[in-house]
């Protein structure tokens, strides 16, 4: 499914020129990224797989001529949202797609209580921090 022209021209006059995909060498991230790749728009794409990165970077190039943004990082750990800004702080981002995030099952006592933690920093403290830093 592609993104209908008409959205595509009302999302490029009302916001900025590049997109930040998070979660993106996967999954639904993956998709987005590709689709607004394919719609004209120039991408920072960010996950923790630094090879699928790369790949799918090449892939936006190759299919569709979008430049794109490589950013390597674990979204849970403070520092590496703190490198991701200080890499894009120099671009104007409009949308900011927050993909990135896992979840868990089984038995909350039987859990791995640092994976728990892990996912809920992920999910939820680096969302937060990221929407407050990219809002408008």
């Amino acid at each position: 499914m592609k993104i209908a022209q008409k959205t595509i021209k009302r999302l490029k006059s009302n916001y900025y020129e590049w997109v930040l995909v998070t979660g993106a060498t996967s999954g639904i991230g993956r998709e987005l990224a590709l689709k607004f790749g394919e719609a004209g728009f120039k991408l920072i794409i960010t996950g923790k797989r630094g090879k699928e990165l790369e790949a799918l970077s090449a892939q936006l190039f190759d299919e569709y001529n979008t430049e794109s943004i490589p950013v390597q990082g674990d979204l849970s750990i403070i520092e590496d949202v703190n490198k991701l800004f200080s890499e894009v702080s120099h671009l104007n981002i409009g949308i900011a797609i927050l993909n990135a995030g896992f979840g868990t099952s089984g038995k909350f006592r039987a859990s791995n209580i640092e994976q728990e933690v892990n996912m809920l920093d992920l999910n939820c403290k680096a969302v937060l921090i990221m929407a407050h830093h990219f809002g408008f």
